[in-house]
């Protein structure tokens, strides 16, 4: 236990930082440049993000599955050298695909020459969106120190980019490299990391290796990974939508309430880091302390979740006037917002336990079923109700997942 609170301190104190740096990073820009050109920004930025979902299949949910099963040291460097070639294929399709079909939806959606300048050089940061074999490698052997150092450097540069961006009243150009910088740079730090513990581990000696394509190994990360997929109409599409219906305006808006969600979001993915490792082993021991544990975590997300937004009632026109510059009218939209990343987050856990329990393939089908829902909501959702329609619409998307899963869990317990 004494451990495990020390690996959550250490990806807290990081985590707090990046995520800090992440709302800087765009009240600043918002402040510079104006919530329509930085829409412009997070639009392109968002484009990345659609094919790095569709095609970078990491390999951070297969290592933390497999790791643990390694009988060798020629076995463990295996699973990595498959993780790699898994990623790089990965970012290569990413690329490729991300420029491939820029003409063809340019011309569709009638996105300006500047607009598509913009996306070409995001597309840059597609290379260096590798992290699966970094996270996974780091996690299972427990370097959280070195996960934590790379995320507060990484927010350090960050904060200090934007900052000149803002006192030198930069244009949307430069906080487009400033939102690439938080990619690149967390790759040359995590490689950094990557590479001692390798070393200090004695890993990957060339005596040591002997490739092996280990089909599923590949094939249990495209199901885990097809999930995430499947999950594009919410993550990825939602601002393609957004900038349809509401403009770019309502864009930044929209980003800027994610960023304050990401607040509550970020314990749940810290409690997700340290302990999906240990939910692999319990679920090889005992899957019904498994499930006992993945509640009590759930238990302590909710806790916190409810402090943070009463914390942010009782300091609501400080903060609202910070991210919002002063738009109080958006308080109950804001309020509504926290509480849906109060009900995600408190179901974090039940995702790495659903999978490695071995049900990825339904994972999928669940995926599948509510995002399907999602899309034929949101359309109407949105043209009625504006934003509020998009949030409404993810809390009917994620209602359908938790209870299905639930029930195929409890049977499990049973």
């Amino acid at each position: 236990m004494k451990g495990n609170l020390k690996n959550i301190w250490y990806v807290f104190s990081g985590t707090f930082l990046f995520s800090i740096s992440g709302v800087l990073s765009l009240v600043l820009s918002n402040k510079t440049i104006g919530f329509d050109n930085n829409g412009e920004v997070l639009f392109a930025m968002s484009y990345v993000q659609l094919f790095c979902a569709i095609f970078n299949f990491q390999s951070f949910n297969s290592l933390i599955k497999y790791l643990p099963q390694s009988k060798s040291k020629q076995e463990t460097n295996n699973f990595i050298l498959n993780a790699i070639l898994l990623d790089l294929i990965s970012i290569a399709l990413s690329m490729i695909s991300a420029f491939y079909f820029l003409n063809f939806l340019s011309s569709i959606f009638e996105w300006n020459d500047e607009l598509i300048k913009m996306i070409k050089i995001a597309c840059i940061s597609i290379l260096f969106s590798i992290n699966g074999v970094f996270d996974g490698v780091l996690r299972h052997y427990s370097k959280f120190e070195y996960i934590s150092s790379s995320l507060t450097i990484t927010a350090l540069i960050v904060i200090v980019l934007s900052f000149i961006g803002y006192l030198l009243d930069l244009d949307k150009v430069y906080f487009l490299f400033v939102l690439m910088s938080t990619v690149i740079s967390k790759f040359i730090i995590d490689f950094y990391f990557f590479i001692k513990l390798i070393n200090d581990c004695n890993l990957m000696r060339i005596k040591d290796i002997k490739f092996k394509f280990d089909k599923e190994f590949f094939k249990f990360n495209f199901y885990t990974n097809i999930t995430s997929t499947i999950d594009i109409p919410v993550n990825q599409l939602s601002p393609f939508i957004i900038t349809w219906f509401l403009g770019f305006h309502e864009l930044a808006v929209f980003k800027t309430l994610e960023k304050l969600g990401a607040i509550i979001l970020k314990i749940s993915n810290i409690l997700g880091q340290v302990f999906s490792p240990q939910v692999s082993r319990l679920v090889l021991k005992s899957p019904k302390d498994a499930i006992k544990f993945t509640i009590n975590v759930g238990v302590v997300i909710f806790v916190f979740g409810i402090l943070c937004i009463f914390l942010f009632s009782l300091n609501k026109n400080m903060i609202i006037s910070f991210l919002f510059n002063g738009d109080n009218e958006l308080y109950y939209i804001i309020i509504f917002y926290l509480f849906l990343m109060l009900y995600t987050s408190s179901f974090c856990m039940q995702h790495y336990l659903f999978i490695f329990l071995g049900y990825e393939k339904k994972a999928f089908k669940i995926a599948l079923y509510s995002n399907f829902i999602y899309l034929i909501i949101i359309f109407p959702f949105i043209y009625v109700c504006g934003l509020w329609g998009v949030i409404i619409s993810k809390y009917i998307q994620s209602s359908f997942v938790f209870i299905s899963k639930m029930v195929y869990i409890k049977n499990e317990k049973n």
